[in-house]
């Protein structure tokens, strides 16, 4: 993931993945596997098919319905 996507969750790795049904956002605590100065590689907590922000991160709050590209196909 883009090394902007992460965030913090009481001191803990975590991620903003987004609901499919109804574009609210939580947050989700990660394992890191790897550090890089541009991305993540998260070896646990993310399945596939999860949606993650990866821009604007830091301006989200829990259950925020958000809007993003790609939305009317998923």
């Amino acid at each position: 993931l883009p090394a902007q996507a992460i965030t913090s969750d009481a001191g803990q790795p975590a991620v903003w993945v987004v609901d499919r049904a109804t574009h609210a956002v939580r947050l989700r605590r990660i394992d890191v596997d790897a550090y890089a100065s541009d991305a993540i590689s998260v070896r646990a907590g993310l399945q596939t098919g999860d949606i993650v922000v990866t821009h604007g991160a830091s301006r989200l709050y829990p259950e925020q319905v958000v809007a993003f590209e790609g939305a009317d196909k998923v």
